[in-house]
């Protein structure tokens, strides 16, 4: 009996269901990017995600981060909230890890001289006679 209602269940998940994904993205481009941010971060703990604090374990942080990548894959999350999403999972050790590369990474990779110059070409883009 239980055997059977999963399995319909399951069959009803697999059928297509273009109005509900419609929906779900039409509901998406309303929502602010605070609102989509908690939702994701809700979702990342429902389905366990939890803070790594930098343990030495290097199984224990492998495992993490497998995880994390699973997840973002299973909620589809955007590109955009990956790494402001890991950054929230990161305490203790590993968040004053991340405090200190990250704007060394920054400075390296991003240097200000290029910054300002994409900062230039962005505020220069035009589509027709309008600017961007």
């Amino acid at each position: 009996m239980i055997h059977e209602l999963l399995t319909h269940m399951l069959q009803q998940q697999q059928q297509p269901q273009p109005n509900a994904q419609r929906t779900y993205m039409e509901e998406s481009a309303r929502e602010s990017v605070p609102s989509k941010f908690l939702k994701l971060v809700t979702m990342m703990r429902d389905l366990g995600i939890h803070k790594f604090k930098g343990e030495q374990n290097t199984i224990a942080a492998e495992k993490w981060l497998q995880n994390l990548e699973t997840n973002f894959d299973i909620s589809r999350c955007p590109q955009e909230f990956k790494v402001q999403l890991a950054e929230y999972f990161l305490d203790e050790d590993a968040y004053t890890w991340w405090e200190i590369v990250m704007p060394r990474y920054i400075l390296k990779y991003f240097p200000p001289e290029a910054r300002d110059r994409w900062e230039r070409q962005f505020n220069s883009l035009e589509q027709g006679k309008q600017s961007v």
